[in-house]
């Protein structure tokens, strides 16, 4: 989360990579994009 800067793209395999439960993706998924701006990709 520290690394990661302001308006950059973060690239993720699983949605679970971002917290162990709904609320705690929840809440980073809003820090990392309304709060750092950051771009949020998936792999598919």
């Amino acid at each position: 989360m520290q690394k990661i800067k302001p308006g950059g793209t973060l690239v993720i395999k699983s949605i679970d990579g971002l917290g162990r439960n709904y609320e705690e993706i929840l809440e980073q998924w809003c820090i990392l994009t309304k709060e750092k701006r950051t771009a949020i990709l998936g792999l598919v």
